[in-house]
């Protein structure tokens, strides 16, 4: 059984679980769900277990084995240099440097590790490691939410890295090249720094496109899901030319996101060794919806930039003959860390699912 990739967002709950025959990844089950259409309390409340257990229970996923994605506000990574050893010993090592960094208990942590394939270290027979820690705690508060809602807890992964996972597997990140990252959410922006196909660095801002609607609902008093509408229907090459109260507040709103995604960019460019080093910038999430904001974003930073979409190498067609191309065009750019996270279980290139 392949697994249900989970992600729970602020607003959001999306799945997919894929199935692959020879070669092809196919489309076998997905869902998404907006809590502002069964909420009329949102933001102020939240009711994201009971829908949830609901979209578990519709989609028959009762018992479904599930990898679940968790903000990168929510997990430590460390970069470490260690001696080349054998798995066992690495794993006490990394265990060891995690837990006195974070001056934690071992028992109080769980990790995962990988070595970097890509970034070495100048001195011979050492290695260059990236290490992910939570504290047990926050794990099983996850878990019990999916065990609570029907589901088998397989995985938890970084947000970023599963939808760095999605990236690689529909051939966004070329060999050689450096991308900028930006997942557009509700709560957050999440960027990361991709280098020849391996995640590099994350960030995480609190500039959100959820700040479009509450800046709207403040001012114009007109209720948040009203301010989703008219939030979609903002063209982002119109800004400077209002026409109205809802587009000057939108402007502004937008000129501070893109303030904020300066400033992710120019800590990535000074990572790397010059600008001409990033190949460009990939927007996923429900933000990047927003009309032209790629064009915009392109003549702004001058850097291409790419609205994704998850699903690019993935066979969709039976899955469209229970929803119009349309409507599945509309939710694809909610679902780039579920694909990753539906990814995980595959090792890619390989033969048929068994």
């Amino acid at each position: 059984m392949s697994l249900l990739g989970l992600d729970i967002g602020t607003r959001t709950i999306k799945a997919v679980k894929l199935k692959k025959r020879s070669r092809q990844y196919y489309l076998d089950n997905y869902f998404l769900y907006d809590l502002l259409n069964s909420n009329k309390d949102y933001p102020a409340t939240s009711n994201t277990e009971s829908v949830l257990k609901n979209a578990i229970k519709t989609n028959g996923l009762k018992g479904q084995k599930v990898s679940c994605s968790v903000s990168e506000n929510d997990v430590l990574n460390f970069e470490l240099t260690l001696p080349r050893m054998p798995t066992k010993e690495t794993d006490i090592a990394v265990m060891h440097e995690v837990s006195t960094q974070m001056d934690v208990p071992q028992t109080e942590i769980s990790f995962d590790y990988f070595i970097r394939k890509n970034i070495g270290t100048s001195v011979k027979d050492q290695i260059s490691i990236k290490a992910y820690c939570m504290r047990k705690h926050e794990i099983a508060t996850r878990t019990k939410l999916l065990s609570d809602v029907n589901l088998k807890p397989d995985s938890i992964e970084p947000m970023m890295l599963a939808t760095t996972a999605m990236l690689d597997f529909n051939g966004y990140l070329a060999a050689g090249k450096s991308w900028i990252v930006f997942d557009m959410g509700e709560s957050l922006i999440t960027s990361g720094l991709v280098i020849n196909r391996e995640l590099i660095l994350t960030r995480s801002e609190l500039t959100s496109c959820g700040a479009v609607n509450r800046a709207l609902n403040e001012h114009l008093k007109c209720g948040y899901e009203k301010a989703e509408q008219l939030k979609l229907q903002y063209d982002f090459a119109s800004g400077g030319n209002a026409q109205n109260q809802a587009d000057t507040i939108m402007d502004e709103m937008y000129t501070k996101i893109t303030g904020k995604l300066r400033e992710m960019i120019e800590v990535y460019r000074d990572f790397t060794t010059s600008s001409g080093d990033i190949g460009g910038i990939l927007l996923s999430g429900g933000g990047s919806r927003i009309k032209n904001i790629d064009q915009v974003l392109q003549l702004f930073f001058k850097t291409p930039v790419i609205v994704v979409n998850p699903f690019r190498h993935i066979d969709v067609s039976r899955t469209h003959q229970q929803s119009s191309p349309s409507e599945f065009d509309k939710i694809a750019s909610y679902m780039s860390t579920a694909v990753g996270l539906a990814l995980t279980d595959f090792n890619l290139g390989d033969g048929d699912e068994k």
